[in-house]
C-alpha cells in the first residue's frame, strides 16, 4: 500500500453497539456511518454475553468485548483493556458515561488525538461514582474536544471539570429522508380512525424507564376528555404503567404498542396529533423523538427542562410545561385539542427548525469536518487570545 493510500485509524469506544437498542447506541452507529467513509474504524464495546465477538466489514471492525459481570447497571468487560491496548489509533472517539471503559482509557495514555462525547451524567451509583470520576475528568481535560449535543448540558453538568475550554456544541441529527410522505399515509389515517375513532389522540414514544414521566402523561390524560394516547415503546416500568392505566381507569383510551421497529414507529407517529414529552429529570439531555416529531409537522409538547431539550421544542414550535407537574400538561393538551391552527403553526415551525438545526446530514458533515481537523492537527479556534467554545 502506497502512503496516499494510507487511511488513518479512528478507534470509537461505547457502551454497547447496534442491533442493542438505545440513543448512545444509534449515536455512536451514526458516528461510525460518518467516519468510515474516510477513516478505518473500530468500534470497541461491551458484549451483551460473556465472549467477546469480532465483525469485520470493510473498513469497519467491531470488537464486542466480553461483559463477565454487571455492577449497577454498568458492565466489566476485562478484555477491553487488552483490545485497547493494542489497538493503533490515530484518534480516539470515547463515548461517556461508561465507567469500566473510563479506567481502562485513563491507564492507557495515549498520545493520539482524543475527543470526547459527554451524553449525560451519572445520576445514582455514588460509590462507583465516586470511584471512577476521577478517571474520567482525567480524560476529559487531556481530550482535544468535549462534544455535548447541547450547550445547556455542559453548563449544569455536576460531572464535566468547570474549567475546560474544548467545549463544542454539536447537536445530533436525524435522517429527514424516513419521514417524507408515503403512499401509505392515506391507509394509516384509516387505520387510525378506526382504532381511536375522531379523538386527538396524544403519542409518547421512548422507553419505559423512571425519568420519562410515563405517570405524568397518564395523570394529565385522566384530566381531559376528547383524548386518546398510544405509547410506543417497552421498559422495566411497562407493569407500573399498565396498573397506573388501570387506577385511573383509562384502559379504553390508552394503546401500548411494546417494543417496534423503527419503521413501525414511524407509523404510530404519523397517527398522533401531538407528541408529549414528559420526561422529569435533567438525565435526558436533548430527546431526539422531538425532531423526529417535528420532521412530520407533529407539535410538542415538552418538559421546560433546562438541557437540550429545550434547544428543539421551544414556546415558538411547542409548549413548555413544568416537568412533573400533570395539571399544566393537561391544560397543554386541551389547549391544542381546541386549537388546531395553533397546533399546525407549532407543528410547521419545528418542522422548519428540525431542517435547519437537526438532520443526521448536517451532524454527520460537522463530526467528520471535526475529526479531519483533529488529524491534520489544525489548531484549536482562537477568538480574543483564547480558544472558545464552538457552537452551531
Amino acid at each position: 500500500m502506497n502512503e496516499t493510500d494510507y487511511k488513518k485509524h479512528v478507534v470509537i469506544i461505547g457502551k454497547y453497539y447496534p442491533p442493542e437498542f438505545g440513543g448512545i447506541e444509534s449515536y455512536t452507529a451514526d458516528v461510525v456511518r460518518s467516519l468510515s467513509r474516510k477513516y478505518r474504524v473500530t468500534v470497541v464495546v461491551h458484549s451483551t454475553d460473556s465472549q467477546d465477538h469480532i465483525e469485520r466489514n470493510g473498513d469497519v471492525t467491531i470488537i464486542r468485548c466480553g461483559t463477565k459481570a454487571i455492577v449497577k447497571a454498568q458492565p466489566i468487560s476485562p478484555s477491553m483493556w487488552l483490545h485497547l491496548r493494542n489497538l493503533k489509533p490515530d484518534l480516539i472517539h470515547f463515548n461517556a458515561p461508561n465507567f469500566w471503559a473510563s479506567a481502562a482509557l485513563f491507564a492507557m495514555h495515549r498520545d493520539c488525538p482524543l475527543i470526547v462525547t459527554h451524553h449525560a451524567d451519572v445520576f445514582g451509583r455514588r460509590l462507583l461514582k465516586l470511584l471512577v470520576l476521577p478517571f474520567y475528568r482525567s480524560i476529559v481535560r487531556r481530550s482535544r474536544h468535549v462534544l455535548v449535543i447541547s450547550i445547556k448540558n455542559a453548563r449544569i453538568s455536576p460531572d464535566l471539570p468547570k474549567d475546560i475550554s474544548s467545549i463544542v456544541e454539536l447537536p445530533w441529527g436525524v435522517d429527514d429522508s424516513a419521514f417524507q410522505p408515503s403512499e401509505h399515509d392515506d391507509a394509516l389515517r384509516a387505520k387510525r380512525k378506526s382504532r381511536f375513532g375522531n379523538d386527538f389522540l396524544v403519542g409518547f414514544v421512548g422507553r419505559f424507564v423512571r425519568y420519562k414521566g410515563i405517570d405524568v402523561l397518564l395523570r394529565a390524560l385522566s384530566r381531559v376528555d376528547g383524548i386518546k394516547a398510544v405509547l410506543v415503546g417497552d421498559g422495566p416500568l411497562r407493569p407500573q404503567a399498565e396498573t397506573l392505566i388501570q387506577q385511573l381507569g383509562l384502559s379504553d383510551r390508552v394503546h401500548l404498542t411494546g417494543s417496534v421497529s423503527n419503521f413501525e414507529k414511524i407509523q404510530e407517529m404519523k397517527q398522533m396529533d401531538v407528541l408529549a414529552f414528559p420526561s422529569t429529570e435533567t438525565t435526558e439531555a436533548f430527546g431526539l423523538v422531538q425532531v423526529e416529531a417535528q420532521l412530520l409537522k407533529i407539535p410538542v409538547i415538552a418538559s421546560n427542562l433546562p438541557t437540550g431539550v429545550t434547544d428543539v421544542t421551544d414556546e415558538t414550535t411547542g409548549i413548555l410545561v413544568r416537568p412533573g407537574d400533570d395539571i399544566e400538561l393537561a391544560d397543554a393538551l386541551k389547549k391544542l385539542r381546541d386549537d388546531r391552527e395553533l397546533a399546525a403553526r407549532f407543528g410547521e415551525a419545528g418542522y422548519q427548525r428540525a431542517l435547519e438545526k437537526f438532520t443526521l446530514r448536517r451532524f454527520e458533515k460537522r463530526i467528520l469536518d471535526l475529526v479531519d481537523s483533529c488529524l491534520q492537527q489544525t489548531p484549536a479556534p482562537v477568538k480574543n487570545g483564547k480558544p472558545f467554545q464552538t457552537t452551531t
